[in-house]
């Protein structure tokens, strides 16, 4: 399901959460986030759709691997996931993105600082304005929450 992610347990790890939590599943990089927070969890962050706005701070927290969590429209069931360095899977950002900066020159710039990143893909089923997460969306986000959750308390 997830290849590869469990080689990030012995990385200093931050999470970035990415979405708009105004539209349906695309609000599921929001709910990952909240459900991080509640059980306490460090180097959590919600930027929206902003992913640049953490660049600096990411660094200056001298992380080595950035996670960015995020909705992805990938032709998949909903609620599947899709894991893999930002740099593979994003080969053209400006025209699958919805984030003003594109992920990919986000990681482009942090990998200039020698953080590793990587998206953890969520696939939305329904995005409209308004829309509450679909059930297997919602399920899906639990199962990310708990699993970054074990790679952070790790460190």
């Amino acid at each position: 399901m997830l290849t590869g992610i469990k080689k990030l347990r012995e990385r200093r790890l931050a999470i970035v959460c990415l979405g708009n939590e105004l539209r349906g599943d695309d609000g599921v990089g929001y709910h990952v986030y909240r459900l991080l927070k509640r059980r306490g969890a460090e180097r959590v962050f919600y930027a929206a759709t902003a992913p640049e706005s953490y660049v600096f701070l990411l660094v200056e927290l001298g992380v080595d691997a950035v996670v960015f969590v995020d909705a992805v429209s990938a032709g998949l069931e909903p609620g599947s996931l899709v894991f893999a360095r930002v740099k593979d899977a994003v080969k053209d950002a400006s025209s699958l993105s919805t984030h003003f900066v594109p992920l990919d020159f986000v990681a482009r710039l942090l990998e200039e600082h020698g953080i590793e990143t990587f998206i953890l893909g969520i696939q939305v089923g329904k995005i409209e304005w308004g829309a509450e997460l679909s059930p297997e969306v919602r399920e899906a986000a639990e199962k990310v929450a708990e699993l970054l959750f074990t790679l952070l308390e790790k460190r």
